[in-house]
């Protein structure tokens, strides 16, 4: 199936009153530009929504490229989640020809999934208030042997993979330790920078480096 181009679905939710069917009591939460705010991945793009009679947000995720299965599994993910009550876990909604695109598509009408719209803090916004931590990381790669080993754990990481590394005095640090793994609807550059931070105190931690830092031009 082909999808839409970004461009496309933005025109559709700036006029989401008309274009989506049973979620038409959402509308677009404008960005400081008068667009409405959005966050893009690798298979979809994700809007800011509001219910403006609750004052509820919620994201709605739109997609840009097809993927084996996908109808079938968010359906059986929002059918467990039913029977879930738990804080930790946000509400989601698979709907079928739920907005209608004008698009070059052979479709008009696509899929969309609706879950609850979660504040957080951003990556940025995490390194900079780490931002000596940060430099204490940086100062790992000055040494050739210990920048091999973070970058492949970093790489294991990515894979969704764990690594076993020996400590120095005897015994071994696991790079699963304080890892929760890829967030939901986290961006590919997000994830990676937290892949690669990960693995450098994962290594950190393992081989005791006394860091010495630097003033680094950040």
């Amino acid at each position: 199936m082909q999808y839409p181009l970004i461009s496309e679905y933005l025109a559709a939710i700036r006029d989401a009153h008309d274009n989506l069917d049973k979620l038409s009591h959402l509308m677009p939460v404008l960005d400081k530009y008068g667009e409405p705010y959005r966050s893009s991945g690798a298979f979809a793009v994700v809007f800011k929504m509001k219910d403006e009679q609750t004052g509820k947000c919620y994201a709605l995720k739109c997609f840009t490229e097809e993927q084996e299965g996908r109808a079938e599994a968010y359906r059986q993910i929002a059918e467990e989640f039913e029977f879930v009550d738990s804080s930790y876990i946000t509400s989601v909604k698979y709907q079928e020809k739920e907005l209608f695109v004008d698009s070059n598509c052979e479709n008009e009408e696509f899929p969309v999934l609706l879950m609850d719209w979660i504040e957080g803090e951003t990556m940025e916004t995490y390194v900079a208030a780490n931002y000596t931590d940060t430099l204490d990381l940086l100062a790992l790669f000055e040494k050739p042997d210990t920048a091999k080993l973070v970058r492949e754990v970093a790489i294991a990481l990515m894979g969704g993979h764990y690594v076993s590394i020996p400590c120095a005095g005897g015994g071994s640090v696991s790079s699963e330790t304080g890892w929760d793994g890829r967030r939901k609807d986290e961006e590919d550059e997000n994830f990676r920078l937290r892949c690669w931070l990960h693995a450098a105190r994962t290594v950190k931690n393992s081989r005791k480096v006394q860091t010495k830092r630097k003033s680094y031009g950040l």
